[in-house]
């Protein structure tokens, strides 16, 4: 990781992404470029003092990080999600961090929040900060489906350099022809829990480099629920998940379990946006 863009919007919350960017970079010695987003019609006055305001939040961020690269700030002007993603193409950026939206309205819901949006349309991986950086990663929650849908999620956690523990938890939702196949509630549950243990074992093969433990465990019930249980049960730093990237009103049709879990779980979620035509299936991919 060399480049970590920040959808920064200069409030107290937004110091937040700051923080945690700049706290992520430190362990790379990477580069960190603060974006803050003004309107089309801000005069003049409006985006000198935006950028004044963005260059001294750089400055303070270096003085805090001194283990991170170059700290640089610019301010852009045009509709948020489309200057941002424009940005991390420019900046090459492997990692785009932005805070979590607190309150929600019908705009919201229809066309997601800011970082949603940005989650959905970003190419690189997108960090959702809801929490204060007190400290690093190193306990994180990866949510899997089986299959090939394992590798995608595993391996972006695997590159969250400070994790020395990941939980690879798979959801399913028990149906009356997998109880039939596999002869009860406790040989589903058993069937799901070596498939995902494959899954696991496949998506890591040939990656000697790893000295993070992973630990697998299939949970029945929607992936939201199973991953609150899971995060009440492994009590994790970091959620990781993939997403399917719907929006508008695919989103509303269709639904996202990255977009539910962004909603309803409380936590810094990392989320990768899968390419077109993945191959996921209903339990835990989006």
């Amino acid at each position: 990781m060399q480049r970590i863009l920040v959808a920064a919007n200069l409030t107290p919350a937004g110091m937040l992404a700051i923080r945690r960017a700049c706290d992520l970079a430190s362990g790379h010695c990477a580069d960190v470029r603060l974006v803050h987003v003004v309107k089309p019609s801000a005069r003049t006055g409006e985006v000198d003092a935006a950028q004044t305001r963005a260059d001294e939040a750089a400055r303070e961020a270096a003085v805090h990080y001194p283990c991170v690269g170059e700290v640089s700030a610019c301010v852009l002007k045009g509709a948020l999600v489309d200057a941002v993603c424009r940005e991390a193409e420019a900046y090459r950026a492997d990692l785009i961090v932005a805070g979590a939206h607190a309150d929600r309205d019908w705009r919201d819901s229809l066309f997601g929040t800011a970082g949603e949006r940005i989650m959905h349309a970003a190419g690189p991986p997108v960090l959702i900060v809801r929490h204060d950086a007190t400290g690093p990663y190193r306990r994180v929650l990866a949510a899997v489906d089986t299959g090939m849908g394992a590798a995608g999620p595993l391996r972006l956690a695997c590159q969250i350099s400070s994790a020395d523990t990941i939980f690879a938890v798979h959801a399913f939702a028990p149906n009356l022809s997998g109880l039939v196949r596999a002869g009860g509630k406790a040989g589903l549950q058993d069937l799901e829990q070596r498939e995902l243990e494959k899954a696991v074992r496949d998506a890591l093969a040939g990656r000697t480099d790893l000295s993070v433990h992973v630990q697998a465990a299939a949970l029945p019930g929607d992936p939201t629920s199973a991953m609150i249980s899971a995060w009440e049960v492994f009590r994790p730093d970091l959620l990781v998940v993939a997403s399917h990237g719907r929006s508008g009103l695919a989103r509303i049709l269709v639904g996202s379990v990255a977009d539910s879990m962004i909603d309803q779980l409380p936590f810094d979620m990392l989320v990768q946006r899968l390419p077109a035509g993945t191959a996921a299936d209903s339990s835990t991919g989006s």
